[in-house]
């Protein structure tokens, strides 16, 4: 059996109280593509939150 490591990347705003906005949420392969993602779109989301996972899945 194989391992598959991936990352999730999730961009989140929680400032209102009743509602979190989920801006992105995404799974990628390396960290360089991730890289990318938050270099493009950091500006776009000021007040949000980032969360990076890294993930293994067994096969």
């Amino acid at each position: 059996m194989g391992e598959n490591v991936f990352f999730k990347l999730v961009c989140l705003d929680d400032t209102d109280p009743f509602e979190f906005k989920i801006y992105i949420d995404l799974n990628r392969a390396s960290l360089e593509e991730i890289h990318e993602i938050v270099k493009d779109n950091i500006d776009n989301y000021q007040t949000a939150k980032w969360l990076l996972l890294p993930c293994t899945v067994t096969m």
